[in-house]
């Protein structure tokens, strides 16, 4: 997942062959250009690679998929009912916040 990427215009999803590329977490902003004016910008986090349709589901894997490759998600399922583990945590973290933001942007 592409976090915080600058935007001119507000993300919307995007093709990506048969799956797409999904914006959460959109926020605008303000700037002053160099002739004065307020000109807005969009700052959002990327998620690539989602199969459709876009679901919540879909969403948490495909984030799951760019930040753990295979052997990871191997590790973290087996140290899954282990409370230490620093990858399980991460992983946790990650889901809870991706399901979040795309419950916030109206996925189901």
């Amino acid at each position: 997942m592409e976090r915080q990427i600058y935007f001119e215009t507000k993300p919307e999803v995007a093709p990506w062959g048969e799956k797409a590329i999904v914006p959460l977490n959109v926020t605008e902003h303000e700037r002053i250009d160099d002739n004065g004016q307020t000109k807005k910008y969009y700052r959002a986090d990327l998620v690539k690679k989602v199969e459709k349709p876009l679901t919540i589901d879909n969403i948490v894997q495909a984030a799951v998929d760019e930040e753990f490759d295979d052997a990871a998600q191997k590790r973290i399922m087996r140290n899954f009912a282990k409370t230490d583990n620093a990858e399980v945590a991460s992983y946790k973290k990650l889901v809870a916040e991706v399901t979040e933001a795309a419950k916030s942007a109206g996925y189901e």
